[in-house]
């Protein structure tokens, strides 16, 4: 079906975008063949026989989640976060097929802000582990972000590769240009407000030059 076919070309960019990220990801007889795919297609239960873990040596795990439902739902993300919350993930990705509901985005707006919380020492071992949550449609995996003519090459400087750069300029983070965390490239990236994104980007003379962003919150589109 055209929905299967959608989804298996998008489970191929999201094991590739996480692979860009620094994870590894156990292969998967599905995740090559497309009939081996439509076989686990006709034969799934729930949406739960789809997901995709990555590991990374320091990040720790990452899961992807892929709700049918044509719009994803508040009762799916707390079915998810439970899930997230027995297994101890604490990085995880939705990728839904339509629209997300008003309040699906209250909830994911709750449980962002509680990402962000700073907390005293006794309330963290107190609390329950945060999660961290990233949204994507579906649509975002047709085809490959990085790839695109008008996508310069880019990639998030680890913490001392942005010290060095800061000292070599001897500039502070915030005189740097800026990049919205909602930006499609940081959004795939998975950059988070004060890292830097590093981009290499043609010259009229014909060579590439070095442009930094440091990454900030906001929305692109306002």
């Amino acid at each position: 079906t055209e929905q299967s076919r959608e989804m298996f070309t998008a489970q191929h960019y999201v094991i590739l975008m996480l692979k860009r990220r620094g994870y590894a990801v156990d292969p998967l007889p599905w995740h090559e063949s497309y009939e081996d795919f439509v076989r686990l297609w006709a034969t799934a239960t729930t949406y739960t026989a789809f997901t995709i873990v990555g590991k990374h040596p320091t990040k720790g795990s990452i899961i992807v989640f892929w709700p049918f439902e044509e719009k994803l739902r508040i009762i799916s993300i707390r079915e998810i976060m439970e899930m997230c919350a027995t297994k101890k993930y604490n990085h995880v990705i939705i990728v839904y097929f339509g629209m997300i509901t008003s309040f699906a985005k209250q909830q994911l707006v709750i449980i962002r802000s509680n990402m962000g919380q700073k907390t005293t020492e006794k309330d963290r071992a107190d609390a329950a582990p945060s999660v961290r949550v990233e949204t994507f449609n579906i649509r975002c995996f047709q085809y490959d972000l990085l790839q695109h003519k008008y996508v310069p090459y880019q990639k998030i400087l680890e913490d001392a590769e942005k010290a060095q750069l800061l000292r070599c300029y001897r500039a502070k983070a915030s005189q740097l240009p800026k990049i919205f965390a909602t930006d499609p490239v940081a959004e795939y990236l998975g950059a988070l407000p004060g890292q830097v994104v590093e981009s290499l980007r043609p010259s009229p003379e014909g060579f590439f030059y070095r442009h930094w962003r440091i990454c900030i919150r906001g929305n692109i589109l306002k």
